[in-house]
């Protein structure tokens, strides 16, 4: 009886031992996933910022446009905003109006690794200045 008792608490440890494997190994799945989600919204994060510069590229661009008569030739700037940088151009497109100008404005934004492209267009008259909104966005 005392040999069987001596087996049974062996295999007590190995089992235990197992099982510890088993919950290190799962700890270490869930360790791992923690850090990918983390990666996954610092991405998400960064490309939210880098889409707001390039929108106030658009905006930059739709104040030079208001400020502005002469379009025959490509107008482009750059600037700073939220730790990024946006450099955006502004050109007439292939069809013009018979009164008023459209025009279409794209904003580069790059912060960090990201980089966001927004491109608009924007309809000028004599008194209105009229932003379709983005029509592409990568």
């Amino acid at each position: 009886m005392n040999q069987f008792l001596n087996k049974q608490q062996g295999m007590v440890l190995v089992i235990s031992l197992i099982f510890l494997l088993i919950i290190s190994l799962y700890a270490l799945a869930k360790a791992r996933n923690i850090q990918l989600d983390e990666r996954i919204a610092a991405n998400n994060k960064l490309q939210h910022e880098v889409f707001v510069i390039a929108d106030s590229g658009l905006e930059e661009a739709k104040s030079v446009v208001a400020s502005t008569s002469d379009f025959t030739n490509p107008i482009s700037g750059t600037g700073n905003f939220a730790g990024g940088t946006f450099a955006y151009t502004i050109e007439k497109t292939g069809k013009q109006p018979a009164s008023g100008q459209v025009l279409l404005v794209t904003s580069v934004a790059t912060k960090a690794t990201a980089t966001r492209t927004l491109q608009a267009v924007v309809a000028k008259n004599a008194s209105i200045l009229a932003l379709d909104g983005v029509i592409s966005a990568y």
